[in-house]
């Protein structure tokens, strides 16, 4: 109930701009970092390594954005995560700073997740898992539904048939869904940033043997 009535806060907050407003769903999830999988240099230094993220998830039939908190994290690593922005329909991904004004757009990542055969429940939605190898060469798992919203992932686009409710890559993030909501957001809640400074990252070329 805490975290719905977070949910109902952050809908409105977003709302009183006097901007239309378009109904919009929510899904958040933990985020749990192993640092010796992610930053094994710096887990060696660190004497209280544990970090621990909460990813809010907004979506619509076209589009997503997470926003990302801090829970715990030690003070001397100030590790944080760029907000994923991106339209179900598109390849492509937005990599948003807002803070900084950094935009890093992965363009055309064409991703063909593949099937496991195995299944189990999340909140009481049958998921089934799919995984993929992403352009860095790291192995990622999603245990995703078919009965909520098409391609929304909290760790970005990758072209899924359902909705991810839980995520584990290789190199040591766990995202996993705690709970839902819906409400209304302000329409430009989607829009992408402009006049940052932006990187433009395309999907690895195979190079023919």
């Amino acid at each position: 109930m805490v975290m719905k009535g977070l949910f109902v806060f952050l809908f409105c907050a977003t709302g009183i701009s006097g901007y239309s407003q378009l109904p919009a769903k929510a899904i958040s999830y933990i985020l749990e970092v192993d640092l010796t999988k992610f930053d094994a240099g710096a887990a060696e230094e660190i004497s209280n390594a544990e970090l621990l993220y909460e990813t809010d998830l907004y979506y619509t039939a076209e589009k997503v954005r997470t926003v990302n908190r801090v829970i715990k994290r030690p003070g001397e690593y100030e590790l944080s995560f760029r907000q994923r922005l991106y339209d179900q329909n598109s390849t492509d991904e937005y990599n948003v700073e807002y803070n900084n004004k950094i935009l890093i757009v992965k363009e055309k990542h064409i991703y063909k997740p593949k099937a496991t055969g195995k299944t189990k429940k999340i909140l009481n939605y049958v998921c089934k898992e799919y995984s993929i190898v992403d352009f860095r060469g790291i192995a990622i798992s999603f245990w995703v539904t078919d009965k909520l919203g098409k391609n929304v992932c909290p760790w970005g686009n990758f072209s899924l048939k359902g909705t991810a409710l839980e995520v584990v890559t290789s190199n040591g993030l766990h995202f996993t869904a705690t709970d839902f909501a819906s409400g209304e957001l302000d329409s430009n809640f989607f829009k992408i940033p402009e006049a940052f400074d932006t990187e433009k990252i395309p999907f690895p070329q195979k190079k023919n043997k």
